[in-house]
């Protein structure tokens, strides 16, 4: 797991090599039991939200979030990857994969600032999420309201 814990600062790159190794499956597991830990009282207590995704490739993608006051944690998975044409072992990334598809946020109100998990990417979230923005070099995002936020 050490090795694991050092790819977080690497960036995308180091997300599309643990796909590329067999070890996504791990990295994210291991990514959302850190943050449930860490945000324990969020996910025992905190709302659950279904998020709808809209756009052509909406029946591609599943996400929800966790809400607890302030503190927000955003999933978004995709599925079902064969159907979108990319080659095997390439992962389906960007507006040419995704096209118009988002994932409505506006269930959570105003747009805050947050960070991803997964890639380390941090911006402003507002009532839409195009995937193309959602997802910064890996086919799923684990966002997270910072904790300045909760003060």
């Amino acid at each position: 797991m050490q090795a694991l814990a050092t790819r977080l600062n690497d960036g995308p790159q180091a997300l599309r090599e643990l796909f590329a190794n067999g070890l996504a499956k791990l990295w994210v597991t291991w990514r959302c039991l850190a943050l449930r830990r860490e945000r324990s009282t969020l996910f025992e207590q905190g709302e659950y939200v279904p998020l709808e995704p809209t756009g052509t490739k909406a029946a591609h993608v599943v996400a929800f979030a966790r809400r607890l006051g302030d503190e927000i944690a955003i999933v978004i998975a995709g599925r079902l990857f064969a159907g979108l044409g990319a080659a095997v072992g390439e992962l389906p990334l960007g507006a040419a994969v995704w096209g118009d598809t988002a994932v409505d946020l506006s269930p959570l109100g105003a747009p805050r600032s947050m960070s991803e998990r997964l890639s380390g990417a941090t911006r402003e979230i507002g009532a839409t999420l195009p995937l193309a923005v959602a997802w910064n070099g890996f086919p799923g995002a684990l966002w997270v309201s910072p904790r300045e936020e909760l003060r």
